[in-house]
């Protein structure tokens, strides 16, 4: 396909074109430098622009065109750090099969913990999000370490190159640039150093990231050489990372720093991801994650191995205190060596997996020596994990580490993080907010995690749950110790409810995920081979949810980052695309097999030999944009490209109906309606004529017998003669009570004592016979019927559904009105008490400014005081040496 008309000239024109209409644009020099550069690749053009004006310090495009070949934009619009705005990023790359996209609005803060700043910013553009995300759908997998740079509006994609795609890129690019430079002319510079600080330094962990990890660093080496790549990517592309601050890559991503202090090259070191968008279309950040969260067996595993390791540590031989236990510092080691990774498809017993190992000694200390009960050192630590204690007191003991683990505890029962700002306000805190239901039998379960439910008996949750209460005592002396804490989980994991082993839970849980058709068992068992394989991820993250605890940005989402090793540079592989596709196009080796079957030459060992052209397309295209080696995803580009270029497909026709066939479609049933509240109806109950009247068995005894289907009340009918021989059964009115109502029918009916038997039969037996109240029941006209319409009415499961939701939505309204109420007259007593405030303040100082008055004229008649009496002293003495002078001149005299 001849992609030269897809260039992306008109997208840098038209942005450059609006934002003259907004603002001024000066030129800046180093343009000129990268225009003047000299390409290896003949066909190739780099165009460079870069500019800056008022709010803006640099708004540059480097378009890369590859005529026919390949077509690329790197867009970006960075704003002065005396704003907060957000940064326009378009990063789009094009060759013949293939397209890969990201336009979005990189806030400066991680939208998923700063609530602030996300609705400050991108609570007006969810709307424009939400009609890209349908247009241009989720790209694939991508790792967590890019979403802190990404938006909720931002758009990840992937496709088979087009021209469609390419216009509604276009029209996305149009109004994302438009947004943009509004927020621009909206934005009010910061007034406090420290904040601009803050967005200083976040831009330049921003640039920091892009400069060193950016996706088309290698292209451009690959066209102008190593040295002026780098000068083009960090004076050019990402101006501003040499002069915005002193910090390195190191220092703002220390995880990427290898043993010997040089940069750990891979694109990713972590190992969840997502292969769907993570937010909804209200911006709330649900997640979705790629891996399935470790089942309770394993992850009770893994706990037990991290308890051990801690009890190595403390013990008296090593006497070390962690200090930073958390989840995101527990490694799940599954290498295995390369033999056995040969042989697992045939013994999987040999197969070593989540082996936990702790990480990150940076905060390790020496325990206390001789007979010392702590360590003095200064608070440190991770917030949601560090023992109270230990905050209050900054008393170091290995109690410390043993309340650290209660809380992973905890994050593995409950399925949350320790600190969530995301939560409501008062629940931010897990350990606050759950502690209350750990020490309740009957409400402890409300912690447990949803998605492992039916994995584990409460019994064994509930002690894990107690272990887990122990760890987090308040005080440090009635905690367990670690020894103790392994005790208790190996019994735990010694127990019957967790025994299962973790390769037959992998395989139950793909099954319930999978329906396995028996016309495709081979497809299903090469796909349950895939799902072992998953097992290798090399030190994943111990639970899933919180692997955003790591502390790790990875910006670009071309990083989907796989471990395998490519036996293809990213340089060689269009060369080594182009060479499949003329080998493809030459008839060898061959691919369509007949009118309407296809075959995938480069899968030969694979169970699923034959295709249709779209599953083949589809598979096609799905392992070109994978992160499998460098040769397969180039013999699976190039057949993408083969199959929509060179293979003609016909249409089948659509027969035509007989007219014997234009049958008009069925009207759907109408809903069946049920007696409300939920209510069974006993019949066929024993009865006998005694003292005048009939009698039969009591509604009590009834409730008894059916005691298993928990019944709230069953109420006897009777009439003039005396009792029916019926009887309605009550049940609860939530949902709880339906599922017992039909429980209740359904055993009835397995016993052929259901209503169809009963009104089938002419011959009844003696036993009773039963069902759930229906609508025929409610317009009867016996004793049932009476009674039916005197104490329920008809609903469907559909107006009890949305009666509920009504009756939630007003309880919902209720408590916002109430929440509000109190949040408004909590301002209330917040203004009067700072007007109180203000009141003490001035009376403060007015005291202040009179007491210095006071002890001011003090001073001065103490020093008048002084004076007078120095003068009175003075006069004194000149008047008693004026005395013998006088003496003396009388006696000559």
């Amino acid at each position: 396909m001849d992609i030269s008309s897809l260039s992306y000239h008109k997208f840098v024109n038209f942005a450059l074109e609006e934002a003259q209409l907004h603002t001024t644009l000066t030129p800046l020099p180093y343009q000129e430098k990268v225009r003047s550069m000299k390409v290896k690749d003949e066909k190739t053009v780099l165009h460079a622009l870069s500019y800056k004006a008022p709010k803006i310090r640099l708004l540059r495009s480097l378009t890369i065109d590859g005529s026919s070949s390949m077509q690329v934009l790197d867009f970006a619009g960075i704003p002065d750090p005396m704003f907060d705005i957000p940064i326009f990023c378009a990063n789009f790359f094009t060759i013949p099969s293939l397209s890969i996209i990201v336009l979005d609005l990189n806030p400066l803060y991680d939208t998923r913990t700063w609530q602030d700043y996300k609705e400050k910013y991108y609570l007006n553009l969810l709307p424009l999000g939400q009609k890209y995300a349908e247009l241009l759908p989720w790209g694939e997998k991508i790792t967590s370490e890019s979403l802190s740079f990404f938006s909720p509006i931002v758009i990840w994609t992937k496709y088979a190159t087009n021209q469609f795609k390419h216009d509604i890129l276009f029209s996305a690019f149009m109004d994302y640039f438009k947004a943009w430079l509004e927020l621009v002319d909206q934005a009010l510079p910061e007034t406090k150093s420290l904040q601009m600080l803050h967005n200083k330094e976040a831009q330049h962990r921003y640039l920091t990231w892009r400069a060193e990890k950016d996706p088309g660093h290698p292209l451009l080496k690959k066209l102008v050489g190593e040295d002026l790549a780098r000068d083009v990517v960090r004076s050019f592309l990402f101006e501003g990372v040499d002069s915005l601050g002193t910090k390195t890559f190191l220092d703002y991503f220390p995880q990427y720093r290898r043993e010997d202090g040089s940069i750990n090259q891979k694109r990713s070191v972590i190992g969840k991801s997502y292969e769907t968008r993570p937010w909804n279309a209200k911006g709330e950040f649900i997640g979705g994650s790629y891996f399935q969260p470790l089942s309770w067996n394993l992850q009770l595993k893994v706990a037990l191995r991290a308890a051990r390791e801690l009890a190595f540590l403390h013990s008296a031989k090593t006497k070390v205190i962690y200090r930073d236990f958390k989840t995101s510092n527990i490694l799940l080691d599954s290498i295995c060596d390369h033999y056995l990774l040969k042989q697992m498809m045939i013994n999987y017993s040999k197969l070593q997996s989540y082996n936990a190992k702790l990480s990150d000694f940076g905060l390790a200390k020496d325990g206390p020596t001789s007979d010392k009960s702590h360590v003095s050192t200064r608070i440190i630590g991770t917030h949601g994990y560090a023992a109270p204690e230990y905050l209050a007191t900054g008393h170091l003991t290995t109690k410390s580490d043993v309340y650290s683990f209660g809380v992973v505890l905890l994050e593995m029962l409950s399925g949350q993080r320790a600190v969530d700002k995301n939560r409501p306000s008062g629940e931010h805190n897990l350990v606050e907010s759950v502690r209350p239901y750990l020490t309740s039998k009957r409400n402890f379960f409300c912690v447990l995690d949803t998605k492992l439910e039916g994995q584990y008996s409460l019994g064994g949750a509930q002690k894990v749950a107690t272990l887990a209460l122990q760890c987090l005592l308040t005080e440090a002396r009635y905690q367990p110790k670690i020894d103790e804490v392994v005790s208790a989980l190996e019994q735990l994991q010694d127990a019957k409810d967790t025994t299962k082993s973790t390769l037959d839970e992998g395989k139950d849980s793909f099954k319930s995920k999978q329906t396995i058709d028996k016309g495709h068992a081979g497809e299903a068992q090469q796909m349950w081979e895939m799902e072992r394989l998953h097992v290798l991820d090399l030190q994943r993250p111990l639970f899933s949810h919180n692997c955003e605890d790591i502390p790790s940005e990875n910006f670009h989402p071309m990083d989907n980052s796989s471990e395998e090793s490519s036996d293809l540079s990213d340089s060689d592989v269009d060369e080594y695309e182009a060479r499949s596709y003329m080998n493809l196009k030459s008839g060898n080796p061959k691919v369509k097999r007949s009118s309407d079957i296809y075959r995938c030459p480069f899968c030969v060992g694979k169970k699923k030999l034959v295709y249709g052209y779209k599953d083949l397309l589809q598979h096609a295209i799905g392992v070109g944009s994978s992160n499998r080696s460098g040769k397969v995803k180039a013999n699976h580009r190039a057949l993408a490209n083969f199959m929509e270029n060179d293979i003609s497909v016909t249409v089948p026709s659509i027969p035509q109906l007989a007219d014997e066939d234009k049958r008009p479609l069925p009207t759907p049933k109408p809903a069946k309606k049920f007696v409300w509240p939920w209510t069974g109806i006993l019949v066929n109950i024993p009865t006998e004529w005694k003292n005048g009247q009939v009698v039969g068995e009591s509604g009590s005894k009834l409730k008894e017998r059916l005691s298993r289907f928990n019944p709230v009340r069953v109420i006897t009918l009777w009439n003039d003669e005396g009792h029916t021989g019926t009887a309605i059964v009550e049940f609860g009115r939530d949902w709880a009570g339906f599922k017992d109502a039909m429980a209740f029918e359904d055993q009835l009916e397995v016993q052929h004592h259901g209503k169809k038997d009963w009104c089938a039969s002419e011959v009844k037996s003696s036993n009773l016979y039963g069902w759930v109240a229906r609508a025929d029941d409610y317009v009867s006209t016996d004793p049932i019927g009476k009674h039916l319409r005197k104490k329920g009415e008809l609903k469907t499961i559909i107006d009890v559904a949305e009666e509920e939701s009504r009756k939630m939505e007003k309880l919902v309204a209720y408590m916002k009105d109430q929440l509000d109420t109190r949040n408004r007259q909590l301002r209330e007593l917040e203004l009067k008490s700072q007007e109180v405030d203000m009141c003490c303040q001035k009376m403060v100082d007015k005291l202040y400014l009179t007491h210095q008055a006071y002890n001011e004229e003090i001073q001065l008649k103490q020093w008048l005081a002084k004076e007078n009496s120095t003068r009175s002293s003075d006069d004194n003495v000149n008047k008693m040496a004026a005395v013998p002078v006088s003496a003396a001149q009388n006696q000559v005299e």
